[in-house]
């Protein structure tokens, strides 16, 4: 009976083990990003530029690195269906399936363009940050302009300033565009990117995604996207969120 008792406890513990391990998946390269999509879903670029997917309970589903385009500059899981990546040194979105089978590419090099910064939409379009006249416009699958939006030079903003992250969100009131600059902040501007609504003295390490939240963490703490408080918030922003910890993964309970 006792031997039976044994059994079952260090059979429980194992399980308890490999139930908590799913919490935290191990990485074989440098993870220079992640985000987590609707379904929990995490997407991560590693140092070596491959993509990879894991499942809401840490388990690998899906794996792409092509060595001849380098390592991708941006993440976006908008549309947890069809991620993008974007090439910042190629000048080209990829778009993938959730199974991170490439299935469409959009190449924004050309003339006097050039491609710095690229995010979904929530239309299906593609928002870009023309940097030549430092434009946020909207433009589509074939790379036609739907909509210019404002400039950072009519809101009086110094030539200097080099954007790093853009992204789309969902906030209580409706569709964001957000822009972020580390010297000037986080700009805020309405759907069709026309009108800046805010400017947050914020600072940014990394954003992220979390359904239908948002993020962002600065000096490893994080803090709630729509609130801009400078107080850290006391609990995950949204549960089953991922992020880098060191060498490893790490899921927010």
């Amino acid at each position: 009976m006792g031997k039976l008792i044994l059994f079952f406890f260090f059979a429980f513990t194992s399980l308890l083990g490999w139930t908590q391990s799913l919490s935290t998946i191990g990485l074989d390269k440098v993870a220079r990003e992640v985000q987590t999509d609707v379904f929990g879903n995490a997407y991560v670029i590693l140092d070596d530029g491959a993509i990879q997917k894991y499942s809401a309970e840490g388990i690998l589903m899906a794996h792409f690195r092509e060595s001849g385009w380098g390592i991708p500059s941006q993440l976006d899981v908008l549309n947890p269906l069809n991620p993008i990546v974007f090439y910042s040194g190629k000048g080209f979105v990829q778009e993938f399936d959730n199974n991170l089978t490439p299935i469409f590419q959009l190449n924004l090099e050309g003339g006097f363009t050039r491609a710095s910064l690229v995010a979904r939409s929530s239309d299906g379009n593609f928002w870009w940050f023309r940097e030549r006249d430092r434009t946020l416009v909207k433009i589509n699958r074939a790379g036609q302009i739907l909509l210019e939006g404002t400039t950072l030079d009519f809101l009086g903003t110094p030539q200097s300033l080099l954007p790093t992250f853009l992204f789309e969100t969902i906030e209580k009131n409706g569709i964001k565009v957000q822009l972020f600059d580390p010297q000037s902040g986080l700009y805020t501007f309405g759907a069709n990117a026309q009108f800046l609504l805010r400017r947050a003295d914020v600072q940014m390490d990394a954003w992220f995604r979390c359904g239908k939240n948002w993020g962002f963490s600065s000096r490893e703490k994080s803090f709630s996207g729509e609130a801009f408080s400078n107080t850290p918030l006391t609990k995950p922003l949204c549960s089953g969120r991922w992020k880098i910890v060191g060498d490893r993964l790490q899921k927010d309970e």
